[in-house]
C-alpha cells in the first residue's frame, strides 16, 4: 500500500513504525528545527526501513547535519 502525506515535520500524523520508505525531497532547509523531522522520520519507519533525503545545503551545513543522521 502507497500512502502519502504533508504536515509540518516535527508532527508527522502517522503511527510509530508506519512506513518501510520515507522520501523528503528538497524541503527541509525550510524546517525550524531539523532534530524534531530527524527524530520524526525515524518514529515513523519501520524497523530496518529507508530514509531517502535530499536538499539544496552548503558543505558545511550538510557536514553538520551528517552527525543528526
Amino acid at each position: 500500500m502507497r500512502r502519502t502525506g504533508s504536515c509540518p515535520p516535527g508532527t508527522l500524523q502517522f503511527d510509530d513504525e508506519s512506513f518501510d520508505v520515507l522520501c523528503n525531497v528538497e524541503s527541509s532547509h525550510c524546517y525550524s528545527d531539523m532534530d524534531a523531522f530527524i527524530n520524526e522520520a525515524y518514529r515513523v519507519l519501520k524497523p530496518g526501513g529507508y530514509f531517502a533525503w535530499t536538499d539544496f545545503r552548503d558543505e558545511k551545513t550538510m557536514n553538520s547535519i551528517r552527525t543528526m543522521f
